[in-house]
């Protein structure tokens, strides 16, 4: 594994050191034909005097043909002189310390909850151009950035889960492209009225369409709920945001042309979404297919990974330059080429894994470089800036009636175990997501900058109001979460304490079906209409079109009491009660299958005791609550496992869950 690490390093080195190399070449051959151009305008006799050789040579050195350069303590002769890099003891110094500085305030804004990109940019402007100037070669080092950007979309299409696009349904369409549109229009309408023209207009509206799918994972992980159906859903519509937020770049693309035709337009669009769908459909259909089972099984099994990088790297070096002669966004074709393995798990494995590193530390200079050495620091200070990237923030906030999407099947929105509305708490959560702005936005605005579209304050406006996104959404996200999480849990631990002799029934279903358009849904639905109060839902599934998927819901179940304490096993009244609840359990299984409809899908109803103690509640009536919850965590870690028959998956054989936190998810 080491070596595919090391391989993946000199890759991107190498390409780096290419580049380099060509821009040097390009500089001496442009310095060589601009001293020719002045030599041929020049009369012979007015030829420059040259300087005496023996000041220009190293004394020891004998062969007068040659002019040498000094370059760190040697000497390079010829034609290759005039291409000579002088680095210094000093560049590499503050190299270092900008590297050190940006890991630090990385690491400084994740541990107060904001995304580390916010600390890695604030060190880009700080020490770099737009204020200290501190750091050497800056543009080799946007240069790095940018490849970190290319393998930032190539991940993004590793890494997309069709299974989970498929399982939340047409729900996450319909919120990415309401998404995109209602943030585009106030942009627009924004931009003009403080008097720009219409393609400056649409660049604004266009850096706050995307909504940032690693900042908003970064939230719901830390809250527990990335499994459940509102956070699949909230995963699902990033996803397809990223590629609108493509073809929105695309079309940028055009904007730079004023004297564009009007069916220049529309070029970038056809070019991103005729590509998209094409070269899309073969990336999940028959590409995996021969990559997996008929290119990668000619090679060892401990080199496949190797071919399969190989097999990676020719891809995206076929789609970039395809997609950008064609007049779409390149990085669209960086997105298909890892798109085009994302259904092998092998290969995402093993890319995640051997890339991490790397990845991080491209993306750290992207944000740092590519996206703080173009932040004009001292015009924050303007007054007009300030005000119009407050007004800016307005498009941000357009982004909250998204939450009006999540679906609810409880009667009246309320859940009867629930001290608080589910559609609200859904909503909240949804719309507040849907407002992370991250690394699209960024992309933008620079590539905006760039050609001419925005000026300094109008960049400036708005990198201010998509920094106070970066910082206000994820805070606001995750607080809420952790509020409705605390009430959840204040409700689990007051299960049975106010109990007259008889608790509602609760259940747990566990189903393992083939994947379905918006299963997570289905099940939801038909749990409700059967009497039913959803606790708590979560699912999982292995990459692939026909994946497996495995649901679990806590249900509470208010149409069926029974006792508390529980009557004695063996007993005549214990006896009745249990043929009670197994008779319930029946039920709602024969219900679920039928909802499922399908001929191989497996349900399992069981009894799930959230408020049984080992001894009498009477003995510990000062530490009931916590009794009740460590035992509810006891008999979930041992008694509640679920065995996804997945084998070959060793990372899905058993998933667990507890009261206390979300689902082990551990790989």
């Amino acid at each position: 594994m080491a070596r595919y690490r090391s391989l993946s390093l000199f890759l991107a080195c190498a390409l780096v050191a290419v580049v380099h190399s060509e821009q040097g070449k390009r500089d001496h051959h442009a310095s060589v034909s601009a001293s020719a151009s002045a030599l041929m305008s020049s009369p012979l006799d007015n030829e420059p005097e040259l300087a005496p050789i023996e000041s220009a040579i190293k004394p020891g050195r004998q062969n007068n043909n040659f002019r040498p350069v000094l370059f760190k303590n040697r000497y390079l002769e010829g034609e290759d002189a005039e291409s000579a890099i002088e680095v210094e003891y000093e560049d590499i110094y503050s190299t270092l310390v900008f590297l050190a500085a940006v890991f630090s305030m990385g690491k400084m804004a994740a541990m107060v909850g904001m995304p580390s990109l916010v600390g890695e940019i604030f060190c880009g402007f700080l020490l770099g151009p737009p204020l200290a100037d501190f750091v050497p070669f800056s543009q080799a080092i946007v240069l790095v950035g940018e490849i970190g950007l290319i393998m930032l979309l190539l991940e993004a299409g590793i890494d997309i889960d069709v299974a989970q696009l498929k399982e939340t349904g047409g729900r996450a369409l319909a919120i990415a492209c309401t998404g995109s549109v209602l943030p585009l229009v106030t942009g627009i309408g924004l931009s003009m009225a403080s008097g720009t023209n219409i393609r400056t207009g649409i660049a604004v509206g266009a850096c706050f369409s995307p909504t940032s799918l690693g900042v908003a994972s970064n939230a719901l992980q830390a809250g527990g709920i990335s499994n459940t159906p509102i956070g699949q859903l909230i995963v699902a519509s990033c996803v397809l945001d990223d590629i609108i937020a493509l073809i929105i770049l695309s079309i940028i693309q055009v904007l730079v042309n004023e004297d564009a035709e009007l069916w220049e337009y529309f070029i970038p669009v056809i070019s991103a979404v005729g590509f998209l769908i094409l070269l899309g459909w073969c990336a999940l259909t028959w590409i995996p297919k021969v990559i997996e089972f008929k290119i990668l099984p000619l090679f060892p099994e401990d080199k496949r990974d190797l071919a399969a990088f190989g097999l990676m790297l020719a891809l995206l070096m076929a789609y970039l330059p395809l997609l950008f002669y064609t007049k779409a966004s390149y990085l669209t074709g960086a997105f298909l080429a890892g798109l085009s393995f994302s259904q092998i798990h092998s290969v995402h494995k093993s890319f995640v894994h051997n890339t991490h590193n790397l990845m991080k530390w491209l993306l750290r200079i992207f944000f740092a470089a590519t996206i703080g050495f173009q932040v004009p620091i001292k015009q924050f200070w303007s007054p007009n800036v300030i005000a119009w990237g407050f007004i800016f923030y307005v498009c941000v906030l357009m982004k909250l009636p998204l939450g009006l999407f999540s679906p609810s099947f409880q009667p009246d929105s309320k859940n009867a175990d629930m001290p608080f509305n589910t559609k609200f708490k859904d909503s909240l959560i949804l719309g507040l997501a849907m407002t992370c702005r991250g690394e699209f936005s960024f992309i933008i605005a620079a590539f905006s900058l760039g050609e001419g579209v925005f000026d300094d304050d109008t960049y400036s406006a708005v990198i201010w109001a998509v920094l106070i996104s970066c910082i206000t959404s994820p805070f606001a996200l995750l607080y809420v979460i952790k509020y409705y999480n605390a009430k959840c849990m204040d409700v689990v631990k007051g299960i049975g304490q106010e109990a007259d002799g008889k608790v509602p029934l609760h259940l747990v279903i566990q189903c393992r079906t083939a994947l379905k358009w918006g299963l997570q849904v289905s099940l939801t639905k038909c749990a409700v209409e059967s009497g039913l109060a959803v606790v708590d839902q979560r699912s999982w599934h292995p990459r692939g079109l026909d994946a497996i998927v495995v649901s679990e819901l806590y249900v509470s179940d208010a149409t069926t009491m029974i006792s508390f304490p529980p009557k004695p096993v063996g007993s005549e009244e214990g006896i009745a009660e249990a043929k009670i609840v197994a008779a319930r359990c029946e039920e709602i299984r024969y219900l679920m299958i039928s909802n499922i409809a399908q001929i191989s899908a497996k349900v399992n109803v069981v009894e799930w005791m959230p408020y049984t103690l080992k001894n009498n509640p009477t003995e510990h009536a000062g530490d009931l609550a916590d009794i009740l919850v460590e035992e509810a965590r006891r008999k979930l870690n041992i008694d509640e496992e679920i065995d996804t028959l997945l084998p070959e998956i060793p990372n899905m054989a058993k998933k667990t869950k507890t009261l206390s936190g979300p689902l082990d998810d551990k790989m």
